[in-house]
């Protein structure tokens, strides 16, 4: 955007506000095309503010380089550091989890015994914790663990070992002992 000096000035007044006038242009077959401002500005969909905000950055740019934007390069002030997250995730690791028998196949996800809950495994933290270091929130320990794809619940697939235990023997049975297995299993049920 090309800068020049303003050519008519009105004698009404002594000073004028504005010293320089800026032209814009776009690239058009090969040369540059004088447009208006509105123009310009609709073309790229930017804003009036954007506008002067550049031109004003490179003019006190010593360099006539405007500088990098800086927004979003600094760490929050609030973000919780690396090595309580790893605390975090070395308590969730501790955990016995399992893996579900029938859905072994389907996924990879593991399961915690159902008396968990995750307000317990937080007060457990909480205790588990050393005395010096101060415990994340909860907030953040429950996102934690969602990150590593544990459910606590127990699948709905999923039977008692009793159930288990019968299916087992009913698959490795002769033909006369599959009945009575059949006939256990249906009581244990009932």
């Amino acid at each position: 955007m090309p800068r020049k000096k303003v050519s008519k000035t009105r004698g009404w007044k002594k000073y004028k506000n504005r010293m320089l006038t800026h032209t814009y242009f776009l690239n058009l077959d090969g040369g540059n095309t004088e447009i208006c401002k509105k123009c310009f500005l609709t073309t790229f969909d930017i804003t009036n503010r954007f506008v002067t905000s550049v031109i004003r950055n490179k003019l006190s740019a010593t360099s006539g380089v405007v500088h990098e934007d800086t927004r979003g390069k600094s760490e929050p002030y609030n973000k919780t550091p690396s090595s309580d997250l790893e605390l975090v995730k070395s308590h969730i690791n501790l955990i016995p989890s399992y893996e579900s028998h029938y859905t072994r196949k389907d996924s990879a996800r593991k399961y915690l015994p159902s008396y968990y809950t995750l307000k317990k495994m937080y007060d457990e933290y909480k205790i588990w914790l050393p005395a010096d270091k101060k415990p994340v929130s909860q907030k953040i320990y429950q996102t934690q663990f969602k990150s590593f794809g544990i459910k606590i619940k127990k699948p709905n697939k999923d039977t008692c070992a009793t159930c288990d235990k019968y299916q087992m023997l009913i698959k490795n049975s002769t033909r006369n002992e599959k009945e009575t297995l059949r006939k256990e299993l249906k009581a244990h049920q009932a």
